[in-house]
């Protein structure tokens, strides 16, 4: 009752807070396995998507600023200089206020909080990018894409935060308050070296650096978009429904307001966000799916096929010295393995299984590039148009 009680007062919270004033972090999935999957979301161009939420906030009232280009987004964040940081000092004393048996569970697994690869020079450190308005002259330690965010201690940012920070911490800010969207890259849950096996394990605790960010996060900002299917938070080891207030997930994110968007045709995936995080879930379409269609080649094939089921009823001479040439093409371009004709498959058998494969070829369907965030492609239908729009107002309402 406490942390539903909590979770309501965040949202108020959020409701009350003028849109301008709002400070909202977004998470980018680091998906494992190979490589140039850096922000990858099922179905979803992230990078255009993050850009295209960052103009929607901003005409929404949110102030915030264009981000940079597709390319130079995700550089920034896989390799630009970590200028997000969470002070060891400021760590330990919200470590200290988890559970014991939590406490004890994360430092037999990963050891003490100075030995994480995430940690250096007394801070967890982490890439970030900032939709800013009006970045300053000059960005110097803790710059913020090119908005220049930065802090002297403790959790680095730009102005005084809208959530309580817990007992025992001091979050230590300069400058004036010039963005609302900050963008980041979801650290490893566990090692690197074990990303793709770990990334749903059910029983392994977070390390110590994404336990910190996300209890950075917490106290740095408002609400927490989480850009697409999917993250691990909601994987993270505990009770599957009803958390408890141990749970790793609630522990992580607390009543930090969640919001999802997540692919609309993936809904037992969705659920966990839900009912781990208490996020809320907007559904975003699925790319455009087209047919493949016929090579040049092939199409012609099909038009003999065509051709020969005329001539079978009308000249079937004819029509003998077309199958004929139907089955020598075939085997030409390769396609009679694939419809599962071989030498001793009776000659009217292999036209109709290779008319079957030509069919099929030609309506498999598939994706026609990623969709962006509340974007349908010029010549979408209405329905499709009317959807996308239909994501940009649930975010702005969100």
């Amino acid at each position: 009752i406490a942390a539903l009680a909590e979770r309501a007062a965040a949202w108020v919270r959020l409701r009350r807070t003028p849109r301008e004033q709002r400070r909202l972090a977004m998470v980018l999935s680091d998906y494992p396995a190979r490589g140039g999957r850096a922000g990858y979301a099922v179905g979803l161009d992230t990078p255009e998507s993050a850009r295209a939420i960052a103009a929607d906030l901003a005409a929404s009232g949110f102030a915030a600023g264009a981000l940079p280009e597709a390319g130079a987004l995700m550089a920034s964040l896989t390799e630009g200089e970590p200028s997000f940081s969470v002070s060891l000092a400021d760590y330990a004393a919200w470590f200290e206020e988890l559970p014991e048996e939590r406490r004890t569970e994360l430092t037999e697994r990963w050891g003490a909080p100075e030995d994480d690869p995430l940690s250096r020079d007394g801070a967890f450190r982490f890439r970030m990018v900032c939709a800013a308005q009006n970045p300053p002259p000059s960005a110097g330690e803790g710059a913020c894409g090119a908005g220049g965010r930065g802090a002297s201690s403790g959790l680095s940012g730009t102005g005084a935060p809208l959530t309580r920070p817990p007992s025992g911490a001091t979050l230590s800010r300069r400058g004036e308050r010039d963005e609302s969207l900050t963008l980041f890259l979801q650290p490893d849950r566990g090692r690197a070296a074990d990303r793709k096996a770990g990334y749903h394990d059910p029983d392994e605790p977070p390390t110590h650096a994404y336990l910190a960010f996300y209890l950075g996060v917490r106290r740095a900002f408002d609400a927490l978009i989480h850009l697409g299917t999917h993250g691990t938070t909601e994987w993270l080891p505990g009770k599957a429904v009803a958390l408890s207030p141990d749970c790793w997930p609630a522990l992580a994110v607390g009543a930090l307001p969640v919001v999802y968007p997540f692919i609309v045709d993936d809904p037992g995936e969705a659920a966990p966000l839900k009912r781990r995080l208490g996020g809320i879930a907007l559904g975003h379409l699925t790319p455009t799916v087209e047919a493949a269609g016929l090579t040049p080649e092939a199409a012609a094939l099909r038009e003999l096929v065509e051709e020969y089921s005329a001539a079978s009823v009308l000249d079937p001479r004819r029509a003998g010295l077309i199958a004929t040439a139907i089955l020598d093409e075939a085997a030409s371009a390769g396609l009679l393995e694939g419809a599962g004709v071989d030498g001793d498959t009776p000659m009217a058998d292999a036209l109709t299984a290779l008319d079957a494969h030509l069919c099929d070829l030609g309506e498999t369907p598939f994706r026609d590039g990623l969709h962006v965030f509340g974007r349908a492609p010029a010549d979408a239908s209405e329905a499709v148009q009317a959807s996308a729009e239909a994501e940009r107002a649930a975010l702005a309402v969100a």
